[in-house]
């Protein structure tokens, strides 16, 4: 411990003990409380909804607040003092919460558990701790006997890793078994409190196919073993590499659809990484917020009222509807790869669904609270490289049976519910923005 003490601080030592003993008394109950109720769950509808961007290089504090954050997350050095002050320093000034991430190796317990109860003890605001960046299977074991010390030396603090995606590793391409059994080694071996990955679609060539695959793998995956389920999302372009600088519609495709899954958290790679192989990140060179930073600034008070709601709520289903598409005398009905066709089973008060507008169709996602009320999701996936959302526009068109009359619509703007009447029963011609849905309530 005394390695993470710092000049000027002789009595870090016993503050971080009085501090250890006294988390464990109260701690011990909350921790108790998660273990019977769902730890990650209970940490989810207990805090603000979780938006950040990877910090690896000095920022301005202020900057990132005012682009409309709730937490922060950063990559430091416990050992550097100025560099922890100016990120969780300032973050804690600021009232921000704060999550550290740290790159955990085979042989680095010690450095995750006395760099975790530094810093909780020197800042305010602690909220999670992200122990391992995408390590292999032969590490998974390793890695969770190193998230079980960290937690117990700090049971009131999310514990998690970041997770391979599905597109990171050839093999799981070729044999998409190997993929699905990594998952289950990370539910089972490392035990996080959340089940988080990165993967990051937007190629040169086109969006990946598997990026709808890997949304509905970590639903599944995390639903079965009741952990809450967040993801890494692409806020960047790479100079040279496979990296396109995602659109607005792209931007906001990545977001809409992670929520449409049931994800109850988002974190974006990276805010101000400018070195090679990054061309842009949220902030460009300049310093000052990119393309893609305007993008996410825009719409992050939507997703934050959003995901209020959302991070109450179980994804009980989710559906992709087809674009019809007049092709060569001919209709197309594109399906992405890893995606369940809406038919009329999927809701008996759904009778049918048409997309008249966007190729790439819309998704249909299914909640229940606890109190048993039942939310509807819609989200139009249409998106392309240099496509504002305005011109990706689609249109959606869903037919309701007798009983559904009128549905409830949340406003995201002010976080109310609106009720929308549906002439003969149908919700006529919703337009939405590309990459961008809308929340629904049906009426008791």
């Amino acid at each position: 411990m005394a390695n993470f003490c710092f000049k000027g601080h002789p009595r870090c030592i016993f503050v971080v003990m009085i501090m250890v003993l006294s988390i464990g008394i109260k701690g011990s109950v909350f921790a108790e409380k998660n273990d019977a109720q769902g730890r990650g769950q209970q940490w989810v509808q207990s805090h603000p909804f979780t938006i950040n961007a990877i910090i690896d290089a000095p920022a301005d504090m202020e900057q990132y607040k005012a682009m409309g954050f709730t937490s922060v997350f950063a990559v430091v050095d416990p050992k550097k003092e100025a560099w922890t002050d100016a990120i969780f320093g300032q973050a804690a000034k600021m009232g921000l919460g704060w999550h550290w991430f740290y790159r955990w190796k085979p042989g680095k317990d010690d450095e995750a558990v006395k760099g975790s109860q530094f810093l909780y003890s020197r800042y305010k605001g602690c909220l999670g701790l992200s122990i391992g960046d995408e390590n292999p299977e032969g590490e998974l074991q390793e890695l969770g006997k190193a998230l079980t010390k960290v937690r117990q030396v700090l049971p009131d603090t999310l514990v998690y890793c970041a997770m391979r995606g599905k597109d990171m590793v050839p093999e799981y391409t070729h044999k998409p078994e190997l993929y699905l059994e990594y998952v289950d080694r990370v539910v089972s071996e490392v035990q996080p409190d959340v089940l988080m990955y990165d993967q990051y679609p937007f190629y040169r060539g086109g969006t990946a196919g598997t990026f709808y695959q890997n949304l509905a793998i970590i639903r599944e995956k995390a639903l079965a073993a009741g952990v809450p389920y967040w993801n890494w999302l692409q806020g960047f372009a790479w100079t040279d590499g496979p990296f396109h600088e995602p659109s607005e519609s792209e931007i906001r495709l990545q977001a809409y659809a992670s929520l449409t899954y049931g994800f109850t958290g988002l974190s974006y790679w990276t805010y101000n990484s400018c070195y090679k192989p990054y061309s842009k990140s949220l902030l460009g060179p300049d310093g000052k917020p990119s393309g893609i930073g305007q993008s996410l600034a825009a719409m992050l008070p939507e997703l934050k009222v959003l995901g209020e709601v959302l991070k109450n709520l179980k994804s009980t289903g989710i559906y992709y509807c087809a674009s019809r598409i007049y092709r060569e005398g001919q209709w197309l009905y594109t399906q992405p790869q890893g995606t369940v066709r809406w038919s009329e089973k999927a809701d008996p008060r759904i009778t049918n669904v048409k997309v008249s507008d966007g190729p790439h169709g819309f998704l249909m996602g299914f909640f229940k609270d606890a109190d048993g009320r039942e939310y509807l999701m819609l989200t139009n996936c249409n998106h392309a490289q240099n496509k504002n959302a305005m011109e990706a526009l689609g249109v959606i068109t869903v037919y309701f049976n007798w009983k559904v009359s009128a549905l409830e619509q949340l406003d995201c703007k002010t976080g109310s519910w609106v009720k929308v009447h549906l002439a003969d029963h149908v919700l006529l011609h919703h337009t939405l923005p590309g990459g961008t849905g809308t929340l629904f309530r049906f009426v008791k």
